[in-house]
């Protein structure tokens, strides 16, 4: 949750602790957008998701209002409800696969979120868990989630990581991946 907010934050402030950056980031009379980071309520966590952002709001005002916590557990029926009846246009998530459970719950809730009309993007440690990349790519496929590995505008393409499981020390790497929902096949 934090830190898909710290890249949506500075995306928004143009990479400047400055106000005045801020201010001609975001238009006057700006159109009506919401970053809305999520955090899971165990083990504090969305408690200092909140008191990270509220920090943010203190300094730079101009956000009061365009920015919002929420509650979001994976697995909890009624969150996923909730978040999904609202038309998300972008999502960054990250590096939150830490067990078998989160590698299935994640893929469906992001399933419920990602629209054809939604971009999709996670930010992965590769090799950190092999069999939970597995798990949870698997997962992404049988929830109609296509994820593919991009690199940013104007960077050469990462080589190819060794297959998982095949290294005792792989090296770990960022990874950026596209999710968008699976393209329908046309019939004939």
């Amino acid at each position: 949750g934090w830190l898909a907010f710290s890249v949506a934050w500075n995306w928004l402030s143009t990479s400047s602790d400055s106000e005045n950056q801020t201010r001609r980031a975001i238009p006057q009379n700006p159109p009506a957008f919401h970053i809305c980071a999520t955090e899971q309520v165990e083990y504090d966590a969305f408690q200092w998701l909140q008191h990270n952002l509220n920090t943010v709001i203190d300094h730079h005002r101009i956000l009061d209002g365009f920015v919002c916590a929420k509650e979001f557990s994976w697995g909890n029926i009624e969150h996923q409800k909730k978040i999904a009846e609202k038309h998300w246009h972008f999502i960054i998530a990250s590096d939150v696969v830490y067990e078998e459970l989160g590698a299935k719950e994640l893929a469906v809730a992001l399933s419920l979120l990602v629209t054809s009309c939604t971009v999709g993007i996670y930010a992965h440690t590769k090799h950190r868990y092999d069999h939970l990349d597995l798990a949870f790519f698997e997962n992404m496929n049988a929830n109609g989630l296509d994820v593919v590995e991009i690199t940013m505008p104007g960077e050469s393409p990462t080589p190819p990581s060794p297959p998982p499981m095949t290294e005792i020390f792989p090296e770990k790497r960022i990874a950026f991946y596209k999710i968008t929902k699976h393209m329908q096949k046309l019939s004939p």
